[in-house]
């Protein structure tokens, strides 16, 4: 099985640019067999006792599975990608048990590839499962990686929204929004203020909230954001800061024309706070 892989990941090294990719592709597939990976199985539910060597080389099978699934996933086959997630997450369950920072990580994996080819009810069922592992994993909400899943949520909502209109729309983007201002509580409570995670939570609450024609709120929120953005200088902040930017130029924009129009009819020129569109 494990050699058809690597045949496949050659012939593809072969006619595109994922030169690489497909290199890491070959060799982990092989090292699987050196690893032995027909040789042991794992049977039960949950965690049971292993002497150290068999445990040793069920986490090597374990990181090569997880290693198969990234490369897959940079080739473009999601579906493949998940296939070798979920093995991994199987072998994870039996030696680390169910609740796990490990099993989490595998469901949050699987999640985003789902999220990334648009298969959102299959992503949302995903980071919902994440979400309640580690809630009982670290004995409350109060954990970074619980915000950064409530996030995660909240995206998927949000991207839900945008394929419907009127009130079905508004309530998938309140749903967002409260996700995305539980994770910004618990950001707060345990990493502080001024960070980069709480800079993409501020962000993605100013999307929402500019969806639902909240656009004062929304342009506090996009603001607070670049700012924050501006002083952490994280890597990847270089590129939410344009976003945040654009965001905020885009909702002082759409907040401008609609003070117009209320001069033209005589009225106040100022937005409304809960103007909806």
């Amino acid at each position: 099985m494990y050699r058809k892989l690597a045949a496949k990941a050659r012939r593809r090294a072969s006619v595109d640019d994922s030169r690489r990719d497909s290199g890491l592709l070959v060799n982990r597939s092989l090292a699987i067999e050196t690893l032995g990976f027909e040789s042991l199985s794992v049977d039960g539910p949950g965690p049971r006792r292993m002497d150290s060597v068999e445990r040793e080389i069920l986490e090597g099978q374990i990181r090569v599975l997880c290693h198969l699934c990234v490369a897959c996933w940079r080739l473009g086959d999601a579906d493949e990608a998940v296939g070798w997630q979920e093995e991994a997450m199987d072998l994870e369950t039996k030696v680390f048990g169910r609740e796990s920072d490990q099993v989490a990580t595998s469901l949050l994996t699987i999640a985003r590839i789902h999220n990334d080819v648009g298969k959102l009810p299959e992503a949302l069922q995903g980071y919902e499962t994440a979400l309640a592992v580690l809630k009982r994993l670290h004995r409350g909400p109060k954990h970074p990686r619980v915000a950064l899943t409530l996030n995660n949520i909240g995206v998927i909502y949000s991207k839900q929204g945008q394929s419907l209109k009127g009130d079905s729309a508004r309530q998938l983007y309140q749903l967002a929004l409260l996700m995305h201002e539980e994770a910004l509580d618990i950001y707060r409570c345990t990493i502080g203020g001024e960070t980069s995670d709480v800079a993409d939570t501020l962000f993605n609450m100013a999307v929402c909230r500019d969806r639902m024609g909240d656009r004062l709120v929304a342009l506090d929120n996009a603001e607070e954001a670049v700012r924050i953005y501006v002083a952490t200088g994280a890597g990847h902040s270089v590129a939410r800061t344009v976003q945040a930017t654009v965001l905020v130029d885009r909702i002082q924009a759409a907040a401008g024309k609609e003070a117009l129009m209320s001069a033209d009819r005589g009225a106040l020129c100022t937005v409304p706070e809960n103007d909806i569109r």
